[in-house]
C-alpha cells in the first residue's frame, strides 16, 4: 500500500522522507477518484486564509469512511499500531530526540489525540489542587499515541508562514492529490549560519533562515517530517487561482494526550 523504500530520506536539515510515488499507483488512483466532494466541505470553516479539513470530527465523516471501500481500507491500516511501527521504524536513528527513547515504551492508542484520559488528568488537578499539571506527571511507563487523519483542500489565500509543528506531534505525513501546475508549494528550511532554533508562542519561527527545498504538489507523491525543533516548514501564500484545489491526506503521529514528546 505505501511504497515506503520508494521514499528519498535527508538526514538534514531535519530529517525528512521525499516520495515521487508514495503509494500503489492503483490505489491511490481509487481514493484519489473517491476523494471527498466539495458538498462535504460547504459547511466547514476556512483558516490559514483558505484551507478545509475533514476529520474524525466531521459532519458526515464516519458515513464516508464506511461507504468507500478504498479509504475505509486506508483509514483502517492508517489508525494502526503496524502503520505506527512502519513510519516510526524510518526515523529509528533518532528516537534518542524523543522523551522515550526506545519506541517500544509508546503503546499505540485509536483515541482521538487530545481526548485520552481526561478523568485521569482532572483527577489529578483535583488531588494536587492547582491549575497546572508539568507533563512529566502525566507520564505513564508507556505514552500513549494516536494517528490523526484529515483529507484536506486549500486555495487561494492559504498560507501557513515558517513553523514547527506541535510538541505533541512526532510525524506529519502528507499525501498530495493533485498537480496544481506550480501554484503552490511546500518549503523546506535549515537555520541559517549560527543560527540556533528560536520559535513565538505559537512555533513560528523567529530564527534566520535559508530555503533548503521546495516540494511541489504533484498527483501521489509524499512527504515524511520528523517534527524535531529543527523542523520548519512553510505554505507560502497562494496568490492565485490554482489549476485545481490542493487536495491532501493530512496524518501525523501523536501524543493521544497532547504531550511534549521531545527533550528539551
Amino acid at each position: 500500500m505505501i511504497l515506503i523504500k520508494n521514499g528519498n530520506k535527508f538526514e538534514s536539515p531535519f530529517p525528512f522522507i521525499h516520495f515521487d510515488e508514495v503509494l500503489d499507483p492503483a490505489f491511490f488512483s481509487q481514493l484519489k477518484a473517491n476523494f471527498p466532494s466539495d458538498i462535504f466541505y460547504k459547511n466547514i470553516s476556512a483558516v490559514q486564509g483558505n484551507r478545509r479539513d475533514i476529520g474524525r470530527f466531521s459532519k458526515g465523516f464516519k458515513e464516508f469512511i464506511n461507504s468507500n471501500e478504498p479509504w475505509k481500507e486506508f483509514y483502517e491500516f492508517s489508525q494502526s499500531e503496524d502503520f505506527c511501527s512502519l513510519i516510526l521504524n524510518q526515523f529509528k536513528n533518532n528516537w534518542n530526540e524523543l522523551e522515550k527513547e526506545n519506541v517500544k515504551n509508546f503503546k499505540f492508542s485509536n483515541s482521538i489525540i487530545g481526548y485520552e484520559s481526561r478523568l485521569k488528568r482532572l483527577k489529578n488537578l483535583v488531588i494536587k489542587n492547582k491549575f497546572c499539571v508539568h507533563a512529566l506527571d502525566l507520564l505513564d511507563s508507556r505514552e500513549p499515541l494516536s494517528v490523526s487523519f484529515s483529507m484536506g483542500t486549500s486555495g487561494i489565500g492559504y498560507h501557513s508562514p515558517p513553523h514547527i509543528d506541535a510538541r505533541h506531534k512526532i510525524i506529519a505525513f502528507l499525501i498530495y492529490f493533485d498537480d496544481n501546475k506550480g501554484g503552490d508549494k511546500l518549503n523546506i528550511f535549515s537555520l541559517a549560519q549560527n543560527e540556533i532554533p528560536q520559535y513565538d508562542e505559537n512555533n513560528f519561527a523567529l530564527s534566520g533562515l535559508e530555503l533548503f527545498k521546495e516540494v511541489v504538489p504533484k498527483p501521489n507523491t509524499g512527504i515524511l517530517l520528523w517534527n524535531n525543533c529543527k523542523s520548519i516548514h512553510s505554505v507560502p501564500l497562494i496568490d492565485k487561482e490554482l489549476y485545481s484545489q490542493r487536495r491532501f491526506l493530512y496524518m501525523s503521529i501523536a501524543s493521544s494526550r497532547r504531550l511534549d514528546c521531545w527533550k528539551r
